[in-house]
């Protein structure tokens, strides 16, 4: 697989929002032939929401809320799968993990899996005739340790991988994206935390899996541009597009109203 430098010349930007606010996790799919893109959309003091924008190489690149609740939702991870497309949103805050699916244009419940399990950046791999979830634990050191899932169909039932945590590493043990097919490997983004949540991108090629294995090698970084020097979060494959976050912080003058409104929040629960 070729790494190369992408130039700002090459990108198009989401719109530019609030200070207070914030979007992240994208994913892209395709419908017809136009490309979407879910992501996250936080606003401080509040819960995350999923948003879509329909077509991402349109003029308007205003976007719509599809997710949202009492709960906070992040990490919408989309997949094809026998001509249906499928959104694994992450909603730790519920204790599982629910398979939405798309028909018609909207976003709809199809079933709930993972149940009483925390996950945190669910990612979805079909291989060798199964269905592989990759996360981490919301109370297991979710920086840290990698849990793995399998079942023979989608809709489960799911069994945890004898090894889990089949990883622990803070340099790469947390799911950051699609799995990406090249030539016949299969490569693992993964978040490197090690100096700060989101630091960077670590490529990981795929080794072996199965019920009783798993084993995966460093094969790269993906480091930010000086522009966005704070990180690299999530990275997103489709048909020779990619979508990445850049993260870049900045001093606001109300960031301990937020602080105290999210503990105060956190303290309700």
């Amino acid at each position: 697989m070729k790494i190369k430098k992408i130039e700002e010349a090459d990108c198009w930007w989401l719109p530019t929002l609030p200070s207070d606010e914030f979007i992240a996790d994208p994913f892209l799919y395709k419908s017809g032939h136009k490309y979407g893109c879910l992501f996250e959309h936080y606003k401080y003091g509040g819960k995350g929401k999923i948003a879509e924008i329909k077509d991402v190489f349109s003029s308007n690149t205003a976007f719509n809320t599809i997710i949202m609740g009492a709960k906070h939702y992040s990490y919408p991870f989309v997949f094809e799968e026998n001509n249906t497309t499928y959104c694994a949103p992450e909603c730790y805050e519920s204790n599982s993990l629910a398979l939405l699916r798309k028909d018609q244009g909207r976003w709809l419940h199809f079933r709930d899996v993972l149940e009483k399990t925390s996950a945190i950046d669910p990612t979805i791999l079909k291989y060798k005739s199964k269905y592989w979830i990759f996360c981490t634990l919301k109370n297991d050191h979710s920086n840290l340790n990698l849990h793995i899932y399998y079942s023979e169909m989608l809709e489960g039932p799911y069994t945890a991988h004898p090894l889990n945590p089949v990883k622990t590493d803070i340099t790469s043990a947390r799911p950051a994206g699609d799995f990406i097919k090249y030539n016949g490997d299969i490569f693992r983004p993964s978040q490197n935390c090690s100096r700060t949540y989101g630091g960077s991108i670590i490529i990981n090629k795929l080794v072996s899996l199965d019920e009783t294995k798993f084993q995966e090698e460093y094969y790269c970084e993906l480091l930010p541009s000086q522009k966005y020097s704070d990180g690299l979060h999530t990275l997103s494959y489709k048909d020779e597009i990619y979508a990445i976050d850049g993260k870049k912080i900045y001093w606001h003058p109300f960031v301990w109203w937020y602080r105290i409104k999210n503990k105060i929040n956190a303290e309700k629960k």
